[in-house]
């Protein structure tokens, strides 16, 4: 009898370490069809875990082998009872990067779905890259993929707002597109309520969030962008009243929802994000802060002073993420102080990766167009200047111009050196480049990514999205700036600025 009741026990044990190791596990498998894969050259699905969605957010990655039929099987041990996770593909056609598989293109921030731990779903993505979903837990992500392919503001309403700024009616395209909005996410929570009966409190909660947050962000993001368009004195003022007029709307109640909700949510830290920024954006007096704002502390320390708890350590990660690469040598001055507030591990783990991986110097190894091969560690005890650029950049031909004047200056200086490293994936149309002396000076060693282009891990660690790019390396190796004062700018002084990064590290001794 003994031994029958420990049997039974056993069992019992067994049964229960089982169950919590597949309430613990996300089965994820399907089909897709061979057009997109053909499309997108891979044979390899990504299945990216997501805490922000930004377009620079990184992600956990787990890669998944496409069989010769379009099958793939994938089980994702959870560490949380709810993830987003985007499906994405490394595009092998065009430059290597990475992509959401059947994006509806309707949003500007990371297309992800919410999974719940015991999820068992079963994707089918067809020849158009349409995705569709059966199993357990499947309901939820049909109700995603219906919400994201109802644009904020449809192609026709944008062609419209469009029309209405040409002819220099900002506020009444502004209203226009405020109206479609309103509509659209009234459709778009519509179809959310028809679900509401499959989903928990907590799943449908999320996704009111996500619908609300995503909407808006895309309608809030392009503001900065209409000063471009109009030059009319009036139009900063405009859109300065907009701007406070829509922070001060209440779609979300926020007394509705707790903390929790409000950072776990995809795209709610994002929107918050982007509407403090775009303050800064608006009220900037320089040519430059029309894009990032006028300096990173004035970002970083209204979300330091203004959020707490978790929704704060969740901003403030989406600030470095977004920033870093505008303000490096600054962002990395508060990066210390960031950390210390901060009290959830799971933002803390991805802005201690940043650090780690943007704060310092990428240890690369490249070849010349000889074919020799140059390492971070050949000049160690020199200050290394590397510019970044491809062929057909008229940027980097303006900046080549007055970084000769520099190169001139310095060149028979032995404790600094000039490289180039070129995104160009055509080694041939890179050396034709090179000769021709528009792009690089005939003192700089000249540098080529072997065919990886954009996707190579040098230019993927410090997430350059537009070129040229500079970055200044110290004499021990350390990461100086990757966001230095462009040297070619209209404004005298990022010359003086560039020349002075330039002679306080030149300055500074080698360890």
């Amino acid at each position: 009898m003994m031994r029958n009741l420990l049997i039974i026990i056993i069992t019992i044990i067994f049964s229960f370490g089982f169950n919590v190791c597949k309430a613990q596990n996300i089965i994820v498998s399907g089909k897709i069809d061979s057009s997109v894969t053909n499309l997108y050259g891979s044979k390899e699905l990504i299945l990216t875990i997501k805490s922000t969605t930004n377009s620079d957010s990184r992600g956990q990655q787990k890669k998944v082998a496409i069989d010769s039929s379009g099958n793939f099987y994938a089980r994702i041990t959870a560490s949380e009872t709810l993830l987003y996770i985007a499906f994405e593909m490394i595009d092998e056609n065009r430059e290597k990067l990475l992509r959401n598989i059947g994006r509806t293109d309707n949003r500007m921030l990371s297309e992800v779905y919410l999974f719940q731990v015991g999820d068992s779903i079963k994707v089918n993505i067809n020849s158009s890259g349409a995705m569709s979903f059966t199993g357990i837990g499947s309901d939820k992500l049909n109700c995603q993929w219906k919400i994201f392919n109802i644009s904020p503001l449809p192609k026709v309403a944008a062609t419209r707002s469009g029309e209405l700024l040409f002819a220099k009616q900002l506020n009444e395209s502004l209203t226009f597109s405020d109206k479609i909005l309103n509509s659209t996410i009234d459709l778009q929570l519509s179809l959310l309520e028809s679900y509401k009966s499959k989903f928990s409190n907590e799943i449908y909660n999320l996704l009111y969030l996500d619908i609300i947050s995503s909407s808006e962000y895309d309608i809030i993001r392009p503001l900065r962008q209409i000063t471009y368009s109009l030059k009319e004195k009036d139009t900063r003022l405009i859109l300065q009243q907009y701007h406070n007029s829509y922070s001060k709307r209440q779609r979300i109640e926020i007394s509705n929802f707790d903390t929790i909700y409000l950072a776990k949510s995809a795209y709610y830290a994002e929107l918050l994000f982007e509407k403090e920024l775009n303050y800064f954006r608006l009220t900037s007096t320089s040519k430059t802060g029309i894009e990032y704002g006028d300096s990173f502390v004035n970002i970083f320390e209204t979300l330091k002073s203004k959020y707490h708890g978790i929704l704060r350590d969740k901003l403030l990660l989406i600030c470095f993420e977004r920033l870093n690469r505008f303000y490096s040598a600054d962002s990395k001055y508060f990066i210390d102080d960031a950390l210390q507030i901060m009290n959830n591990n799971k933002y803390k783990e991805v802005l201690t990766e940043i650090k780690k991986k943007q704060y310092a110097a990428f240890p690369f190894e490249l070849q010349d167009v000889n074919g020799n091969i140059h390492a971070l560690n050949d000049f160690k005890g020199k200050l290394i200047i590397v510019d970044f650029w491809f062929t057909g950049c008229v940027g980097c031909i303006s900046l080549n111009q007055k970084m000769s004047e520099i190169i001139e200056k310095y060149k028979r200086n032995r404790n600094i050196v000039f490289l180039t490293v070129s995104v160009d994936k055509d080694k041939s149309v890179w050396a034709k480049s090179i000769l021709s002396g528009k792009y690089t000076s005939s003192e700089t060693i000249n540098l080529y990514t072997n065919g990886f282009g954009r996707s190579h891990p040098f230019i993927q660690n410090y997430n350059f999205k537009a070129y040229p790019s500079q970055i200044l390396i110290g004499k021990n190796g350390e990461l100086i700036t990757s966001s230095p004062p462009r040297p070619d700018a209209p404004d005298p002084s990022n010359y003086r600025g560039f020349i002075d990064i330039i002679e306080t590290n030149l300055n500074k001794s080698a360890k």
